[in-house]
């Protein structure tokens, strides 16, 4: 195990560069045609006497981590400015202390000074995001060691502290060490408000006409993705056309794809984003789009301006939700087929984890279901589900009361489509 190092952010070079996109790109109320992203060089000193230098970017994004619409997008840029100002003064009156330590040590009065300065949590974290990795780039290169070599030997230091007590008595050297950079990645491509699906909904003017794709068909056959997020509108009716439309594209060229749905900046609440999945569901022209969605991204409640509203009383809201969509289920029990890890990351309460993938599911499955118990499925897609239903008939679990997809980001499950199984 490698010692942790202490370090000392020395200095901080901020810069600013504009970028113009190829295609404009809708979210929520704002269209984007260019941007200005915020490039930072830190300099940090190790004990032994070594410098280290890091850089890292991101863009500075109108209406993205504050979507009030009483600030302008210029005010929206100074509030990112004055987050990542605020962090590089409070790393550097630390002095000496591990990577984590800095991050963990000035957390609560990043957010207490962003909130003093009108500025929002999302906004505020901005600063010591982009700090951290100009701070661990230039760590990393001191040391002569990768980002995932850093991380495997807990280079950062990462450990229980007072922001972070549940890794108290946990091994997380052994975690970490067990960790392996992948051999791939999936790539998402997001399907924006006002990105033209078909040749016909693009006028020749408003070509760029560069070598690249810019229409859906287009892209599904130059980089042959599988995986797509679809941004809704708000609008029910027209959203459930441009869905039939991208879906007739998606159903003919895409082959084996997963499709998401994004209505976090469109719809107003989780029950106006549920009517749309529910006519989804019941439209045959998205059937495709409906069995392959593997996440529907729903907005979160929102705190008045100026209260920080915490996770746990985000998700206790939504879970309240989830448990009023769960009463047409009854006492039934969740059986989560999904992987070890994906139900790690994020499960209905209560559920059971089988995995379907184990060669003995149907015998493990009816080792854990109580006796005539009444089952939900909980599967990432609908063919997952009608293969763990059948392991369940096989060995007399006949009560199968439907299947769960999953609920982004939060330790729930979203009940929907409980009708889809016969009984």
């Amino acid at each position: 195990m490698t010692a942790i190092p202490k370090i000392k952010l020395d200095s901080v070079e901020r810069f600013e560069r504009d970028y113009k996109l190829r295609l404009p790109f809708r979210f929520g109320v704002i269209t984007v045609t260019a941007g200005t992203q915020a490039v930072i060089r830190a300099r940090i000193a190790l004990e032994d006497g070594r410098m280290g230098l890091g850089v890292a970017a991101e863009a500075l994004g109108a209406k993205w981590f504050d979507k009030d619409p009483a600030f302008s997008d210029a005010q929206n840029l100074d509030q990112l400015r004055q987050a990542l100002g605020l962090a590089i003064e409070l790393y550097g009156a630390r002095g000496w202390s591990t990577p984590f330590g800095l991050y963990a040590d000035t957390y609560r009065e990043q957010l207490a000074r962003g909130a003093d300065l009108g500025l929002v949590p999302l906004v505020a974290s901005y600063g010591p995001a982009l700090l951290d990795r100009a701070i661990l780039d230039a760590l990393g290169r001191a040391m002569g060691l990768s980002f995932a070599d850093m991380i495997r030997r807990n280079v950062p230091g990462i450990g229980a502290t007072d922001l972070t007590p549940d890794l108290a008595g946990y091994d997380l050297p052994r975690f970490l060490d067990g960790l392996h950079p992948g051999s791939d990645i999936a790539v998402r491509h997001t399907v924006g408000l006002l990105d033209p699906i078909v040749a016909s909904d693009q006028a020749p003017a408003e070509r760029v006409d560069d070598g690249l794709p810019e229409t859906l068909e287009e892209v599904v056959r130059y980089y042959r993705g599988r995986y797509y997020k679809l941004k809704v509108a708000g609008n029910i009716e027209a959203d459930l056309a441009r869905l039939a439309q991208i879906a007739a594209v998606l159903d003919r060229d895409a082959g084996d794809y997963r499709a998401t749905l994004d209505g976090n900046e469109q719809y107003d609440d989780l029950d106006a984003l549920v009517a749309l999945w529910r006519r989804m569901q019941a439209e045959p022209k998205l059937t495709l789009v409906s069995e392959t969605a593997t996440e529907l991204s729903a907005p979160e409640p929102e705190a008045p301006r100026g209260e920080a509203m915490s996770r746990s009383d985000s998700v206790d809201l939504v879970v309240e939700e989830v448990r009023k969509s769960l009463e047409d289920a009854g006492d039934a029990v969740v059986v989560d087929v999904r992987s070890r890890e994906a139900f790690g990351a994020g499960h209905a309460p209560g559920a059971l984890n089988v995995p379907l993938t184990d060669s003995r599911f149907p015998t493990k499955a009816a080792f854990v279901i109580p006796d005539g118990a009444h089952v939900a499925l909980h599967a990432v897609t609908d063919a997952d589900a009608e293969r763990a239903a059948r392991g369940l008939r096989a060995v007399g679990i006949l009560e199968l009361d439907g299947r769960f997809p999953t609920h982004a980001d939060l330790d729930v499950a979203w009940a929907v489509g409980l009708d889809r199984f016969a009984r």
